[in-house]
């Protein structure tokens, strides 16, 4: 039995609703106020739902259950909320029991986004990292039907390939997929160069840094990276340009702007590595 269009819009909204709770209101308030709704409307089951994300905040794991569990009971139509007792369960760091939840309502719901992202979850810390890889993937393919995918489920999924031990071109793969499915999000960039770095191909890496957004390629951070992989493929020539152009823009910017603790750290690398590649620093 597939999980009804309803049932997998009711998930997607509490998961955005999971931060919901006002800034401006204490939790304590939120929670009294919708107890007080409760009294006047005691068979609404989705005020129960309410205030269970409610106690799942302020860490009642056990009245967040008890909430969730009395919601179902009121209106049994409502078994997206066992995805919300699951995540209770793993907050709680009760991951076998949210697992075992899990796999009972995939079973009945195969294509509920935000079960498999959290049983992804739930299995990474379990060490079952194979389990979980799989469900990144399925996650990942159910919540883009929905245009829901996010960056943060391309990192973890890339984490779970690794841990898997899948390899780090498999990992790249995926990171290159995430970057054409949200339009080359420089976070994942950023750990696909990482990773070429770590497989020793700072070529890929160079390729990597060109092809970011033009404000991160010329920031000092990346200028810095990328003299610092120029030097360490002993492209030497490259390297001094490299590091003597983000000298001469920082000292614009300081002038402007004037110093910051990371801007001097920077500063005294390059002049190090400067010293080192050339008789003299400028």
């Amino acid at each position: 039995m597939k999980v009804s269009k309803l049932a997998v819009a009711f998930s997607l909204c509490m998961m955005l609703m999971q931060g919901f709770a006002n800034a401006h209101t204490p939790l304590h308030e939120q929670i009294d106020a919708t107890t007080a709704r409760i009294a006047a409307n005691p068979d609404d089951a989705l005020l129960y739902v309410k205030r269970g994300e409610l106690y799942r905040a302020h860490e009642d794991w056990q009245l967040a259950l008890d909430d969730f569990h009395r919601a179902i009971d009121l209106d049994t139509s409502l078994t997206v909320v066992e995805v919300y007792i699951a995540r209770v369960l793993h907050e709680n760091e009760s991951y076998s029991k949210a697992i075992d939840i899990l796999d009972n309502y995939l079973r009945r719901y195969p294509d509920d986004p935000e079960a498999f992202l959290l049983r992804a979850r739930t299995a990474m810390e379990l060490k079952k990292y194979h389990r979980a890889e799989v469900d990144y993937q399925k996650a990942i393919e159910r919540f883009k039907i929905y245009e829901a995918v996010t960056a943060q489920m391309y990192l973890e999924h890339v984490d779970a390939l690794l841990a898997s031990r899948k390899g780090i071109p498999a990992a790249l793969s995926l990171l290159d997929q995430g970057l054409t499915d949200l339009e080359g999000l420089p976070v994942l960039q950023t750990r696909a160069i990482e990773l070429e770095l770590e497989r020793r191909m700072p070529e890929a890496a160079l390729r990597r840094i060109e092809a970011l957004p033009e404000n991160l390629r010329n920031s000092q951070m990346w200028q810095h990276q990328r003299a610092r992989i120029l030097e360490e493929s002993s492209k030497i020539t490259e390297a001094i340009a490299a590091y003597r152009q983000l000298l001469a823009t920082m000292e614009h910017q300081t002038v402007r702007r004037g110093p910051t603790p990371a801007t001097l750290q920077i500063r005294e690398e390059c002049e190090e590595a400067l010293a080192r590649l050339t008789d003299s620093p400028r």
